[in-house]
């Protein structure tokens, strides 16, 4: 039996045959992570029995050894990559506003400032307030003599400082306000230039001098022979100016007059407590001397007898006329 190939195709449909299915290699190695972008050639490899990290999806799980530093350009050592240190500004808050400035007291010296008052946007919170003191005008070495806490429910009450310290000692304070975060406002001065010590009491908690005390109980002398006057035609005496010396210094009182309304013996005086001098009111009295010291602050200016002829009293002399006549109190009389 003969085999024939002369088979008439014409009207067959051809078929495709399917192309072999090709594995992928055992060792084949995962995509890279899209979020990984570099312009060299990476050394990551996958170790095999490398412990599984992450499951995140499109993320490696396998941990990857890192690539080797660049080496830089004439350097026998490859360099360690450092990652820039991001900056950022801190906010340094407003300083305090002073409310009264410097002055002296009874026991050194006193002001007053204001708390910060920050606008509802403020990123800033303010922490506590330094007072500093220095004996110059330099604020760069005051030191700092107390922190006060901020106090958010008194913004608008100032806040008083007190600092003692010897009569004739001069300061000069400064304060300023510090944030939460450590900084440090500007230093505000309490006061524009020089602020006098008058504190009454010294270095050995003793008066400083005798202006501190009433004047009833402090010396003094007239510096005139006679202070007191009268005509001997009315009973109105006069009170020439005069000045009166204190352990302190001098203190200088105007001229005046009063009128007792008849004559006799008078004894004159004014009240000037804080020695203060220039014009004050003049009073007398016939009853007894005791008014001279019958009140605080009270200065006496000596004794006249008034009649019908003119007479002077007063002084540290006690005057020209009259039995008894005496000048001013505290002295010996001349």
């Amino acid at each position: 039996m003969s085999w024939t190939t002369d088979i008439d195709t014409t009207d067959l449909e051809r078929v495709e045959r399917p192309l072999p299915r090709v594995m992928p290699p055992i060792d084949l190695a995962p995509a890279r992570s899209p979020f990984y972008i570099s312009q060299v050639p990476t050394t990551a490899l996958v170790s095999a029995d490398a412990v599984r990290n992450f499951q995140s999806p499109q993320l490696p799980s396998y941990r990857i050894t890192p690539p080797q530093p660049l080496t830089i350009a004439g350097s026998s050592t490859n360099a360690t990559p450092t990652v820039a240190a991001s900056t950022f500004n801190i906010l340094q808050p407003p300083a305090p506003t002073i409310a009264q400035t410097l002055t002296s007291n009874h026991v050194g010296y006193q002001f007053s400032f204001f708390q910060v008052r920050l606008p509802l946007n403020s990123n800033l919170t303010i922490s506590t307030y330094k007072v500093y003191r220095n004996t110059t005008s330099v604020n760069t070495k005051a030191t700092v003599i107390d922190t006060i806490t901020h106090n958010p429910a008194n913004a608008g009450t100032p806040i008083a400082i007190q600092d003692a310290q010897p009569n004739g000692v001069t300061q000069f304070y400064w304060v300023s306000a510090v944030s939460t975060a450590g900084v440090e406002s500007t230093l505000t001065p309490a006061q524009s230039g020089t602020v006098s010590n008058t504190s009454a009491l010294n270095s050995n908690s003793q008066l400083a001098g005798s202006f501190h005390a009433n004047s009833v109980n402090v010396s003094f002398a007239p510096t005139s022979s006679s202070t007191l006057s009268n005509n001997g035609v009315t009973a109105t005496i006069t009170i020439a100016a005069s000045s009166n010396l204190f352990a302190p210094g001098l203190v200088s009182y105007n001229s005046g007059t009063v009128a007792p309304g008849f004559f006799g013996t008078w004894f004159v005086y004014t009240d000037d407590p804080l020695f203060q001098g220039g014009a004050v009111a003049y009073q007398s009295t016939s009853s007894t001397p005791f008014a001279q010291v019958g009140a605080e602050g009270r200065l006496p200016f000596g004794k006249i007898i008034t009649s019908t002829s003119s007479a002077t009293g007063g002084g540290y002399t006690g005057g020209t006329t009259g039995t008894g006549a005496g000048g001013g109190r505290g002295y010996i009389q001349a």
